[in-house]
Order: C-alpha cells, then sequence, then structure tokens
C-alpha cells in the first residue's frame, strides 16, 4: 500500500497497482492520441509542441528526464535532430516518457494552474511593487460581508495595498 491521503476528514488508501495500472492507462492513451498513423510512432517535435502550448516550458525540470531518454533512446545529439531520429515507437516512447507520465498527463488535460511558479510570483512582484506607489483614482469599496472592519476608515484606508489572483477555477 501506498502512503494514505486523508481528505476532509476520511482517509482514502490507494494500493500501488491502482498507481501503476493509471500510469500505464495514461500512457497509452497519450501514445495512440499523438502516434503516426502511417509509422505508429510519436513525431517527437509535435509532442514537445503540445507540452509546451499546455504550459510546460521546454527547460521544465520535471522534464529533464524524458528529454534525456529520448536523447538516449535514438543516440542524438543535443544539436541534432535530422528526420530520421525525431520518431519514437510505443515501447521507446514508454521508457522515455515514464518516470514524467504523471506532470505530462496533467498539463495535457489543462490541469497546471500556473506552471513556472517562480516566474509567476516574480511577475507579480513586480506589478505590486509598481502599483503600489501609484496614489491617484478611489479606493475600492468592498463589500462588508467580505470586510469585517469595525470602521469606515479600517475598511477604505488608502495605503492599504494588495494584489490579489484567481485561479480559472476561480480559486483563490
Amino acid at each position: 500500500m501506498r502512503e494514505n491521503t486523508v481528505i476532509g476528514g476520511m482517509t482514502i488508501g490507494r494500493s500501488l497497482s491502482h498507481d501503476i495500472s493509471y500510469r500505464a492507462h495514461l500512457l497509452e492513451t497519450i501514445f495512440e492520441l499523438y502516434r503516426d498513423e502511417q509509422t505508429n510512432k510519436i513525431y517527437i517535435p509535435r509532442f514537445f509542441k503540445e507540452l509546451v502550448d499546455a504550459g510546460i516550458r521546454k527547460d521544465d525540470p520535471r522534464l529533464g528526464e524524458m528529454i534525456k531518454q529520448v536523447r538516449e533512446a535514438e543516440h542524438v545529439d543535443q544539436g541534432v535532430f535530422d528526420q530520421e531520429h525525431l520518431f519514437l515507437d510505443k515501447e521507446a516512447f514508454s521508457k522515455c516518457v515514464g518516470s514524467s507520465i504523471g506532470v505530462i498527463g496533467k498539463a495535457l488535460k489543462k490541469q497546471l494552474v500556473i506552471p513556472d511558479w517562480p516566474s509567476f510570483t516574480s511577475v507579480m512582484t513586480e506589478l505590486y511593487e509598481g502599483c503600489r506607489g501609484y496614489t491617484q483614482g478611489q479606493v475600492r469599496e468592498f463589500d462588508s460581508k467580505v470586510h469585517h472592519s469595525t470602521t469606515f476608515e479600517d475598511r477604505f484606508y488608502e495605503k492599504y495595498f494588495t494584489t490579489h489572483t484567481s485561479a480559472s477555477s476561480g480559486r483563490s
């Protein structure tokens, strides 16, 4: 058994065999979705483009092992990609992607909310610092149900400044 997960006070146990079968199913599904029908292989540049489009950066450390495995699978040097070395059959693809299948699956299912957290926080800090000194305009009127300050001045004090970000799911 794997370590139990507790959600809302309820213990949920997962078996290792469940995780392995899920990963195998996910790998199979991804291969079938992205394989070339003529060669029955995955065209690696197209697959990498799909990952980038899904929010995974080319230099994402979570894919480092996969990229290393892809290069080793076809004995490809870092800068040399000819047409012959751009395809992986199912066995080679499984070997290369195996350790990264979880994050790849999440990316392709659009389940990565913020793919690059350090860059995101850096941009948010820049926005905050850039706006903090802005003194023109009006103070936003907040819903009193949300802000339980006792006085009007506390709720609308102009020197209080914050930034807020909401994920696409609406959770803050």
